[in-house]
């Protein structure tokens, strides 16, 4: 029976194919993708975009999680714990001993046998164990962080190429502007009405456009080699692969109150760090159980060794016993049963049980002790750290993403219509002779900046939406935070304000 149990022990395997779709069902919860890296599964054709097919936003974050690189070399760190934990769970092997010793004059040699059994484990395993299946957790909770993080990257890197776009039209409709004033001066200066200044200062404005366009050309390239790596391409597909149109502004309700709650409860890496301290204190106890680092129980048996018996010599035998009685005498001659009972009066072998620990008089594992109760304050002071850094993130995260949301619809409703008014009439007032070139020039400039600063502050509303979502654990869960916001909005009495100010009841 005992060696069915070593056996049964000894026949644990290494699976972890469970422990990556527990990964991927959380990555799923927080990242709108049906399908995860799995190492243990068949590799999947994964579709490359093209300029026919183009490369929604979901479709990158879906490619993202099957081709990126560093995320399927981390999810090796799930199969590694894994192992961890079938290797906590097994007992150390039993040893055996085994020795030999020939007498000097030959004869039957002395055999000592002993097998031991190390049973310290038996106490020592379950805290072993639950130290290993909280590596193995927090291996799962820090891949589905690093998937909420790459989702992130890959929404900011997408939106960046979509925003740089638009700003690459926006740049090339500055240039009709530009060549309108360009056209507009030549036109008065072959009428003789300006001089050639004018030409030349329209002529420098429409050049600066032609200028900006091969910047923002640039910057879109690099913008999709940076795109590509995050999602797993090796390089940017040729030609021109649509992307989505860039989102409306529409921000969604959202308390950084409430956004905080929804990150304390889902932010992966604030339960990792707390089964960071339950393992810590689990290591303490453990280090308390190696006080006793190891207890040995053996069963041993020696064989005796046996002396062979000197050959007989007869004749030298008979004429010593004849000599000393004085007469012609047979010697004696043992008999075989005088033998066999002075053969069983001999011990032949010896079995019994052994017992070797070790007293614990100078090392009783203080030290380690002491470390291991050391390093728990220091993960709990970890765990209170994060939790303060996760609540600045977020309220930073909202601040920044409603101060966007400002700009840009400040951008949209009055800064924008204003300056392209006041262009308007610029280049009216020069066509009619009014006014002078720099005015046009001068609004014409201030358009075009504000049009690229329009631009900017989209690009940044989008990115601070990302931060967001990465800060309260994931797109999904930011979205579910915003329809309960909405919800609670909806349900709120429309005379909030009439109600508080009415006396509370008496007790």
């Amino acid at each position: 029976m005992g060696l069915m149990v070593l056996a049964a022990a000894g026949c644990a395997q290494v699976r972890p194919q469970a422990d990556y779709g527990r990964a991927a069902e959380q990555i799923r919860r927080r990242v709108p993708a049906t399908q995860v890296c799995d190492p243990s599964a068949a590799p999947i054709p994964l579709p490359v975009p093209d300029s026919a097919s183009g490369l929604s936003l979901n479709q990158a974050l879906q490619l993202a999680l099957l081709a990126n690189r560093d995320l399927q070399a981390s999810f090796a760190d799930i199969g590694v714990a894994r192992a961890d934990l079938v290797q906590s769970g097994l007992l150390k092997n039993p040893m055996l001993a085994l020795s030999g010793m020939l007498p000097e004059g030959g004869g039957r040699a002395r055999l000592t046998l002993g097998i031991g059994q190390d049973i310290a484990d038996l106490w020592q395993i379950p805290i072993r164990q639950k130290i290993a299946q909280a590596a193995l957790d927090d291996a799962v909770l820090r891949i589905v962080s690093q998937a909420v993080d790459l989702a992130a990257a890959v929404k900011q890197a997408y939106h960046r190429v979509q925003l740089q776009r638009e700003a690459l039209q926006i740049a090339r409709a500055n240039i009709e502007i530009a060549q309108r004033s360009n056209d507009a001066a030549l036109a008065r200066f072959r009428a003789g009405q300006v001089g050639k200044i004018d030409v030349d200062l329209a002529r420098a404005s429409l050049l600066q456009a032609r200028l900006a366009v091969i910047d923002i050309e640039r910057m879109i390239r690099v913008s999709q080699d940076e795109l590509a790596l995050a999602v797993g391409l090796d390089r940017w597909p040729e030609g021109a692969v649509p992307l989505d149109p860039a989102p409306a502004v529409a921000p969604a309700p959202i308390a950084a109150a409430a956004a905080v709650e929804v990150a304390m409860a889902e932010r992966t890496d604030l339960v990792a760090q707390k089964r960071r301290v339950d393992a810590a204190a689990d290591r303490v106890r453990e280090e308390w159980a190696k006080v006793l680092p190891s207890v040995e129980i053996s069963f041993d048996m020696e064989r005796m060794e046996g002396r062979a018996m000197p050959g007989r010599k007869i004749a030298y035998d008979a004429l010593v016993a004849s000599a000393r009685r004085g007469r012609p005498t047979v010697p004696e001659i043992q008999s075989r049963s005088d033998r066999q009972r002075q053969k069983r009066m001999e011990i032949d072998a010896m079995f019994g049980p052994g017992l070797m620990l070790p007293l614990p008089i100078f090392d009783q594992n203080q030290a380690q002790i002491a470390k291991a109760a050391i390093q728990y304050e220091q993960e709990v002071s970890r765990y209170e750290g994060l939790l303060q850094r996760i609540e600045k993130d977020v309220r930073t995260a909202v601040a920044n993403y409603q101060a966007a949301a400002e700009t840009v619809q400040f951008y949209q409703e009055q800064l924008i219509p204003h300056l392209q008014s006041s262009l308007d009439t610029a280049t009216a007032s020069y066509r009619a002779g009014e006014s002078s070139i720099l005015n046009v020039i001068e609004a014409q400039r201030t358009l075009v900046a504000s049009r690229s600063d329009q631009n900017r502050a989209r690009l940044e509303l989008l990115l601070a939406a990302d931060e967001l979502e990465r800060a309260v654990g994931g797109p999904l869960i930011l979205e579910r935070a915003q329809v309960a916001a909405t919800q609670a909005t909806d349900t709120r009495p429309v005379d909030d304000a009439a109600s508080a100010t009415q006396p509370a009841a008496a007790p």
